[in-house]
């Protein structure tokens, strides 16, 4: 049997669920960071999605001040996210008229509902990018009972991807360590710890605080010591 999904009084603040690293590899197989590109995440969170962009990337993360939803920004070349799922739609909206192309980490339940009905009509996803293992979104291991895709929208077909994939999961090895790893944060292991966002000089600070930052882009992209 499935595990339920957590109701609304048990999800965490912000519906913040970290991305595993895995799931991010498995996305960049298909579709390679393109350094000629400029790129943002909306969420991001501790960067274990913005850890792989260039140095530079357009950021949000609410947690921190900046609310991508009520931000501006300038128009960007491709957004890549792990949405909070109860705003999904709202974050797919809105970075559609932010990029090119967007690739959200989803549901596949969110292609069900009759109130997205319509809206898919107007919004299908170009691509589809199944990932074969459920992902953790927790430090048990433990997954939610759902399953999960990269969703790309690429109307002008930049990427010139196919309409479906089916991502690899991670192997046997690679599952068994997680779990050891996952046991000692939960012990509270010196060594392990959930991630830390890799610091881009100036970018660590709060995005609507900075004009570069607050028009989506960097000029100069800076070194940092990524």
């Amino acid at each position: 049997m499935a595990a339920p999904l957590k109701r609304k009084s048990e999800r965490r603040e912000y519906d913040t669920y970290e991305t595993p690293v895995w799931a991010v590899e498995a996305l960049l197989e298909v579709i390679p960071i393109d350094m000629k590109k400029k790129y943002m995440e909306p969420c991001r969170a501790s960067g274990r999605i913005y850890n792989f962009l260039p140095i530079g990337s357009a950021w949000g993360e609410i947690r921190q001040g900046v609310d991508y939803l009520a931000t501006e920004y300038n128009h960007t070349d491709i957004i890549i996210s792990n949405p909070p799922y109860s705003l999904a739609q709202e974050f797919v909206e809105k970075a559609l008229r932010d990029a090119d192309v967007v690739i959200m980490l989803l549901r596949l339940g969110f292609l069900e509902s009759m109130k997205r009905w319509e809206w898919w009509q107007d919004n299908p996803p170009t691509s589809l990018l199944v990932l074969s293992q459920r992902p953790s979104f927790t430090e048990d291991g433990k997954t939610d009972g759902s399953g999960y895709a990269w969703y790309v929208w690429d109307k002008k077909n930049t990427l010139n991807l196919k309409p479906f994939y089916f991502l690899r999961g991670k192997d046997g090895k690679c599952r068994q360590q997680n779990e050891r790893d996952s046991e000692q944060v939960e012990k509270g292991h010196p060594k392990i710890s959930g991630g830390t966002v890799r610091p881009d000089s100036k970018r660590d600070q709060p995005v609507c605080k900075e004009r570069s930052i607050w028009n989506g882009y960097v000029t100069t992209v800076p070194r940092g010591n990524g």
